[in-house]
């Protein structure tokens, strides 16, 4: 169940990596991009010393989260930062929040309803696989939905109660 998102992510973190290097895209590096470094080489030196540096470069057969995750996550991290139009992320987060809380509740009403869906002990986790995963995005996406401007302003209560019923659901 992980192993497609591994390499989703994988493959995506990869593209951007060629793309910002083709492009030339340039980042300044600030205090919590060196700490962000630091810690990668730290992590790197580790898992390569580690008892077993095939499961710490690639992560254990069930979640796949071994140094490569990390290193595509620092990858995002740095593509973010190069972002010149913070609105487009910054939608981008936001709409893949709202897909989520829907996918959440809509699931938690079918499993109500007597549908069989894929759980982890009778807890759901929509896309990410893990109740735990899913509580903790759907939390870093609740500064979003409270400090973003909508158009309409009934969007904003609408959405954080939504947000706020999903993590009670996980």
């Amino acid at each position: 169940y992980e192993f497609p998102k591994f390499l989703f992510v994988l493959i995506i973190a990869q593209t951007i990596a060629i793309c910002s290097f083709l492009t030339k895209r340039g980042f300044k590096f600030d205090l919590l991009t060196k700490l962000v470094f630091i810690f990668l080489i730290i992590n790197f030196f580790a898992d390569t010393l580690g008892m077993d540096p095939r499961i710490s470069l690639i992560g254990s057969v069930w979640r796949h989260q071994g140094f490569l995750l990390l290193l595509s996550g620092t990858i995002f991290y740095l593509a973010a930062k190069t972002i010149k139009n913070t609105k487009t992320l910054e939608k981008s987060i936001l709409i893949s929040g709202i897909i989520l809380n829907a996918v959440t509740i809509l699931e938690f009403i079918s499993l109500k309803m007597g549908t069989y869906l894929p759980t982890y002990n009778g807890r759901i986790v929509a896309t990410l696989g893990n109740p735990n995963f899913l509580g903790a995005y759907i939390v870093m996406i609740l500064p979003f939905l409270l400090f973003h401007k909508f158009e309409k302003p009934y969007f904003k209560p609408l959405f954080t109660l939504l947000s706020i019923v999903s993590v009670l659901i996980t």
